[in-house]
């Protein structure tokens, strides 16, 4: 046990008493931003608590940025944990940065690719929406459409529910399901802000771990009143719900009443094969589907600053009508014209080619330049997990990556749980003549040479 970790005997339960151990401390000074923490075992040992509780207690601290835990590493204090829980530290200098002038953000969540959006077809959908006397364009009956002929599902305008962002869809699924105060589980990793959102609607967040076959369903367990899963690819693993987990999960949800919220923002980016079937499309007819949520979006189809989400299936709560969260009037004349016109269908095949020919240019160059690591995930959507070899500080390469010009995740970032170490990349933002130099980079930040200047990408 560290000796500066003293911990109030009196505090109940064990759990919170090592969370508020490690925060009295970091708040003394007597453990510092980086410091190494003893182990769950070696920490339950010397204060005679349960491992569980100590492992819990990483847990919390994880998701509360206080802890970082790396598979294989020991688990130490995040940097900038000690301003996180005490505002009033004074901020440590830091170095001027020494990121390149034509640095490229690779950083996720990944967007629609810009240069596949034809302004021509954009700009007229907007002249439509907000000429004077234009024909008043629903956007519901034209998704209905669009949900039919790319995702198998048969809805009616009726049913469909629009909402300007996830945070406020996913609201009117909880009111729908009275879910506040209930426990949702959601997949760790998972998408960004989701539990932060989750935790302020008053529900209790469990990240349940996922493997190449998507979520550990068998880890959801009858007090799990609903799931957040996104089946066609797990975000960012690239991982789809297996068969076999689909009937598990719909079992699930008949066995229990739980509720199971599909997000299916990233099903339509796939190279290599078919889209899957969404959840919704295939349990329609079956008991479970009066549990089931379907969520679309328009972020990565059109544009990510465009945030129009649809929702199918949740029961209307009592005194929740569409003005609590409208979307705005132009924005859905626009979207409706715009889908209507066949431009949204033009601009996603546009969109597929040049996020394909990116995707293999990176494949290709990690091959050539950095044949130590491995990826995974790139069969869809327009993320990657490059895994590093064993034994590599993912942070360490990542703030090296971005000295030489580029922007990337680490796996870590989005997870509670700790992770393998791998960094994640939005290849959609990576033109593929600097996909050698992103390649370069990550080679040098791996080797002997790490610490030494690379050629921002684009110079010679």
């Amino acid at each position: 046990m560290t000796p500066c970790l003293a911990l109030d005997p009196a505090v109940r339960p064990a759990t919170e008493r090592v969370v508020r151990g490690v925060v009295r401390a970091l708040r003394d000074g007597l453990i510092k931003d980086g410091d190494p923490m003893p182990s769950s075992r070696a920490l339950a040992d010397a204060s005679g608590i349960a491992r569980s509780s100590v492992v819990c207690a990483y847990e919390r601290l994880a998701g509360m940025g206080v802890l970082i835990a790396v598979q294989g590493r020991a688990t130490a204090v995040r940097l900038g944990a000690a301003r996180l829980v005490d505002p009033a530290t004074p901020e440590p200098p830091r170095a001027p940065p020494r990121r390149a002038p034509d640095s490229i953000d690779l950083s996720v969540p990944g967007g629609a690719a810009s240069e596949a959006l034809d302004p021509k077809d954009w700009n007229r959908a907007w002249r439509r929406a907000i000429a004077p006397l234009a024909p008043d364009a629903c956007l519901s009956d034209a998704l209905v459409d669009f949900l039919r002929t790319t995702r198998g599902i048969v809805t009616t305008p009726e049913e469909l529910v629009l909402r300007p962002s996830l945070g406020a869809a996913l609201g009117d699924v909880i009111d729908a399901f009275d879910l506040t105060g209930r426990e949702i589980a959601i997949e760790d990793p998972c998408l960004p802000g989701l539990q932060r959102r989750l935790a302020m609607s008053g529900c209790r967040v469990r990240c349940v771990p996922v493997d190449e076959q998507g979520l550990r369903v068998d880890l959801l367990g009858n007090e799990v009143a609903a799931v957040h899963v996104t089946p066609a690819r797990q975000w960012p693993t690239g991982a789809p719900l297996s068969a076999e987990r689909r009937a598990a999960l719909l079992d699930w949800s008949r066995r229990t009443g739980g509720v199971i919220i599909e997000n299916d923002h990233d099903a339509l980016f796939v190279f290599d094969s078919a889209p899957s079937v969404p959840l919704f499309a295939q349990a329609r007819g079956d008991d479970a589907c009066e549990n089931l949520v379907y969520l679309g979006s328009s972020a990565k189809l059109v544009a990510t600053d465009l945030q129009v989400v649809w929702l199918v299936g949740a029961r209307r709560a009592p005194g929740r009508d569409e003005a609590s969260a409208p979307v705005c009037g132009f924005t859905a004349r626009a979207l409706a014209d715009y889908l209507t016109s066949g431009a949204l269908y033009r601009q996603h095949a546009r969109t597929l080619r040049l996020v394909q020919d990116r995707r293999d240019a990176l494949v290709a160059a990690l091959a050539a330049r950095a044949p130590t690591v491995r990826v995974r995930g790139a069969g869809s959507g327009t993320e990657a997990v490059v895994v590093l070899p064993a034994g590599a500080d993912p942070f360490r390469i990542a703030r090296a990556v971005r000295e030489a010009g580029f922007r990337c995740s680490t796996l870590g970032d989005f997870a509670v749980h700790a992770q393998r170490a791998a960094l994640v990349v939005d290849y959609s933002n990576l033109p593929a003549l600097a996909a050698r130099g992103f390649a370069v980079a990550l080679a040098s930040a791996l080797g002997p040479g790490a610490e030494r200047a690379i050629r921002s990408p684009g110079r010679r």
